[in-house]
């Protein structure tokens, strides 16, 4: 009994238990406009979508948010400078700049998400992204977008579950969409979120998320 007192102490839920009960209010208000945005992913790819993105929203802050917004908004128009976070569920320009290569690719996804290509001047596409990161149902749009490439990127892939489904892509999530099988696999050894106190594998806290989502009814 203590060891297993022990492993459920040591889970990212238990540790951070303020930061995770206020994300799963900030979910279950805001699910109506969490199931329009997302209505083109069926329900379990709903939840593995708010799983992968839940480990940022609860170490979201509105105070940092705001200070890396206003120091690197300039830089990002002027230079193109994008390894910086946005918005609740922390994507960066250049995660975005990638997501949009594949809807100039596929013509399916081009008449999903038009809505997300930006035109004009570099400056202007930079401000549109910039706009739409900062806009709570453009990210959710974001995600939809999100997951559809990562339906196409693991076509070919072998999952014996959903829970491993679900590391693979939270783990393209969070190290980068363009890794590998062989890359995902080396990151979701690695405990690296969030950045301070004590740290968990990213992959691993999207599935604390999912359970816990599951059990209530999602």
């Amino acid at each position: 009994m203590k060891y297993l007192f022990c492993l459920i102490l040591l889970s990212y839920l238990s540790f951070y238990p303020n930061e995770s009960n206020n994300t799963f209010n900030f979910i279950k208000e805001r699910k109506e406009i969490i199931d329009r945005e997302l209505n083109y992913l069926n329900k379990e790819e709903k939840i593995l979508a708010i799983s992968i993105i839940a480990p940022e929203l609860s170490q979201f802050s509105h105070i940092f948010n705001e200070i890396e917004m206003r120091t690197l908004y300039v830089i990002y128009l002027n230079s193109g400078k994008s390894d910086f976070s946005v918005g609740y569920f922390q994507m960066k320009p250049n995660f975005i700049e990638t997501m949009e290569q594949y809807i100039k690719r596929y013509k399916f996804l081009k008449r999903k998400y038009i809505d997300l290509m930006p035109s004009g001047t570099k400056r202007e596409k930079r401000r549109f992204r910039l706009n739409k990161l900062s806009d709570f149902e453009s990210q959710l749009r974001y995600l939809s977008l999100f997951i559809d490439i990562c339906k196409l990127k693991s076509k070919n892939l072998y999952f014996k579950d959903n829970l491993e489904e679900l590391k693979y892509w939270a783990t393209l999530y969070n190290s980068g969409l363009e890794l590998s099988p062989s890359e995902v696999i080396r990151q979701q050894e690695k405990k690296q979120f969030p950045k301070f106190l004590k740290k968990f594998n990213y992959s691993s806290v999207s599935v604390e998320f999912y359970h816990e989502l599951k059990k209530n009814g999602w």
